[in-house]
């Protein structure tokens, strides 16, 4: 029973006196260094404290042992004065406190007991002070052993120090943050792109919500074929070439343009390139990235290396810092305001951030995403996954559009373009299908069908998407003023 006592009482003080002070330090330390709380959860701190206490009990709980001695003055002779600290002496009985191994020395109980009898001497105490003091006794310690010593238990204090911290470090994000302060200061881009006039996307919304397949501007288009490559053509489709080939099997997404320059990611990372295909550059690489807006001098993106929060940086790669700290499900830009969705304490809500002042509030109580706006309404895919639509300028009702679960949407003139997956019957495998609606979500005609149908990019009077067709991936185009349907991708 006293064992078990032992064993509480180092799990009760190793809590009161090391841990909760330790997280507490590390917090404040943290929200001082990068201005941000850590993401921690009770349930990683607890799984990190088991096997803190199971150290601390393996390492100090109580212990009796046996060495002989040819007297006790003889014994206290050879007591290192600079390692213990001799707090009684009588005629049988020794007890001596470390001196090092701070701070456990001072919030355990360090006490080292010698009963003395027969030539033997009785050593009792937490166990890792008596093996040291055991240690010292039998090898006749010198200042040469005392200084590698105190060397090896610096050495392993450091030691358990990083063992014991590492896994609030990558759980609380400060590895994180490292890696953010090391990319700011040693940002990869070799040419400075000047800002965006005036509030001008780099592409649109529309777009931007479906994965930003294409993008154009006054005179081409520029959209992803077979998921790596990145085609340039006229406003016609007639006259195509490739600005990036590849065959690394990477997925291209997210593509933008700022004056001369396509952005795009690229898996993990954030590239661009001129429109001519020169001048391929990384700017960011610190992993998963979406819904890439730009807009005059910042592009704005959810970073799903942070647990989905809001983050920003330059049109060179640099400045890079967290806009919002909220695990982000959408958002969507409108000249200079910025629409972010998010689940807080349970509760979905849209909020609404002037990026000319930071000034936030709550737009919407709502749970929304792929949220465009046309004409006086907002259109958002919401519970359930269905489409909605509400009043822009105005407090509203929800109104149900599509009562089905859609997969991806957009809008233009001619009406909701929107798809779905469909099982033709129970045994068989959905496919994907593209349908168009007007915009009261009625007269709905199927367009197409496929494994799965991806991009749905506006450009110009045409829709363009990516189908794959039992394995094969083709890039479609449907006019939207003849309502035709025409393959991209013949051979370059």
């Amino acid at each position: 029973m006293k064992r078990y006592w032992n064993w509480l009482s180092i799990s009760l003080r190793a809590i009161i006196l090391l841990f909760l002070p330790g997280l507490l330090i590390f917090n404040n330390f943290y929200e001082v260094i990068f201005n941000v709380e850590m993401n921690l959860d009770w349930e990683p701190l607890l799984v990190f404290l088991f096997p803190f206490l199971h150290w601390m009990i393996k390492r100090y709980e109580h212990k009796t042992t046996e060495v002989k001695v040819e007297g006790l003055n003889e014994f206290e002779r050879e007591i290192s004065q600079k390692r213990w600290e001799i707090i009684l002496h009588e005629r049988n009985k020794i007890i001596v406190r470390p001196k090092f191994d701070f701070p456990f020395n001072i919030i355990l109980s360090d006490k080292v007991e010698i009963h003395y009898g027969n030539n033997k001497a009785e050593i009792s105490g937490p166990g890792h002070y008596i093996n040291e003091f055991v240690e010292e006794i039998q090898s006749e310690f010198s200042d040469e052993i005392d200084g590698k010593t105190t060397l090896k238990n610096k050495f392993r204090i450091v030691a358990y120090l990083f063992f014991i911290l590492l896994p609030f470090l990558l759980e609380s994000g400060a590895y994180w943050e490292m890696k953010v302060i090391y990319h700011n200061a040693f940002p990869d881009s070799n040419e400075v792109v000047t800002p965006m006039n005036g509030r001008v996307l780099g592409n649109s919304i529309e777009n931007i919500h479906n994965l930003g397949y294409a993008v154009e501007n006054d005179k081409n288009i520029f959209y992803i074929d077979d998921n790596e490559n990145i085609v340039k053509t006229d406003k016609k489709f007639e006259n195509k070439i490739n600005v990036i080939e590849s065959d690394s099997l990477d997925i291209i997404e997210d593509l933008n343009i700022v004056g001369d320059w396509l952005y795009y990611t690229e898996e993990e990372s954030l590239n661009r390139v001129k429109q001519d295909g020169t001048n391929q550059e990384t700017l960011y690489e610190l992993g998963y990235m979406g819904k890439v807006h730009i807009t005059k001098d910042w592009i704005y993106f959810i970073n799903f290396e942070d647990n989905d929060n809001l983050y920003k940086m330059n049109l060179n790669g640099g400045k890079l810092q967290r806009v919002l700290d909220k695990e982000v499900n959408d958002i969507a830009l409108y000249e200079s305001d910025l629409l972010i969705s998010y689940t807080e304490s349970g509760k979905d809500r849209v909020d609404q951030m002037n990026l000319d002042s930071n000034g936030t509030h709550q737009e919407f109580d709502i749970e929304a995403s792929n949220i465009m706006k046309w004409k006086d309404d907002y259109y958002y895919i919401g519970e359930n996954q269905y489409l909605y639509r509400m009043k822009a300028e105005e407090s509203s009702t929800p109104e149900l559009l599509i009562e089905e679960e859609v997969t991806q949407y957009t809008i233009t003139e001619q009406g909701i373009f929107y798809g779905l997956f469909k099982y033709d019957n129970p045994t068989a495998d959905p496919s994907d299908r593209l349908y168009k609606a007007n915009f009261e979500g009625k007269e709905s005609e199927e367009l197409l069908s496929g494994d799965a149908i991806s991009g749905y990019a506006k450009v110009g009077d045409s829709i363009i998407f990516q189908v794959s067709d039992y394995g094969t991936l083709k890039i479609k185009r449907y006019d939207l003023q003849t309502e035709k349907m025409e393959d991209l991708n013949p051979p370059l």
